[in-house]
């Protein structure tokens, strides 16, 4: 932890590895069962935390907020 007492987020490699092991769970289970269902979502919140650490984060100018969806 650090100096303010909040976890640092988990490396790129540590996540590829969670991401595989994972996949290795969801295609041992069998297709509907909970276990698959499981380790599907465990696959997705991986994959998210993935783009998070490589897409930068999304800057909303007034002028967009202002204009609504789609109209920047």
């Amino acid at each position: 932890m650090n100096e303010a007492g909040a976890q640092q987020p988990p490396s790129r490699a540590s996540l590829m590895e969670q991401h595989a092991a994972a996949r290795a769970r969801r295609e041992a289970a069998d297709l509907g069962s909970e276990a698959y269902r499981v380790a599907a979502e465990e696959v997705a919140r991986i994959e998210i935390a993935i783009a998070l650490l490589e897409e930068p984060p999304i800057e909303i100018t007034a002028a967009a907020a202002e204009a609504g969806p789609g109209r920047s």
